[in-house]
């Protein structure tokens, strides 16, 4: 059984940031019409409710763990279609990105995914899916806060609305990629 404090904290620490970040992401990126920015903040949601059930299910037993394992695949994953959805939409109906305003959120998600994911670095190589999703999701955001700072940068100079489209799709291949490590943790923790 996990009985960290410290680690607990840093859960329950990464959960509220990513819980209130959202709502900044969220209704900018509606504001500016950015595909990245709207994929961004659905992933904020995510990881604060991803962060919540793991802090809870670490006090679950290996089985209903694992159980819970799979909510969280679905919690990656079903997400991520919202963005797949936005996007084609953006892709059919392109709508040019405020660029300076997509980098600089971006830049503020940045600063607190960075903190998650020296947080949950602790997590890195966890034999534990929970522990494992808390690790991926806060090193994907990171990620994908650069790839969006990037993109806006682009967009200021080449008025295209391409790099936020191309941007928000690498975060929806990203979150599949995180989907399927957790569902290999799970398969090997099936086998204790």
């Amino acid at each position: 059984m996990f009985n960290n404090i410290n680690q607990h904290r840093a859960i329950l620490i990464v959960a509220l940031l990513n819980f209130g970040y959202f709502f900044v992401e969220f209704f900018v990126a509606l504001n500016i019409t950015s595909v990245s920015l709207f994929a961004d903040s659905i992933d904020f949601l995510e990881d604060a409710f991803t962060n919540f059930l793991i802090l809870w299910g670490l006090y679950l037993s290996l089985k209903n763990r694992i159980k819970l394992g799979y909510l969280l695949i679905a919690l990656i994953f079903i997400p991520s279609l919202f963005t797949l959805i936005f996007a084609i939409n953006q892709f059919l109906n392109p709508v040019l990105t405020d660029g300076f305003s997509l980098s600089s959120y971006a830049l503020g998600a940045l600063v607190i995914n960075i903190f998650c994911a020296f947080l949950m670095a602790q997590f890195k190589k966890a034999d534990n899916s929970l522990l494992l999703t808390a690790f991926y999701s806060a090193r994907n955001d990171a990620l994908a806060n650069i790839a969006m700072i990037i993109a806006g940068i682009i967009t200021i100079y080449n008025s295209s609305h391409y790099p936020d489209l191309i941007v928000g799709i690498l975060i929806f291949l990203l979150n599949l990629d995180a989907s399927k490590a957790v569902y290999e943790q799970i398969k090997k923790e099936k086998t204790k």
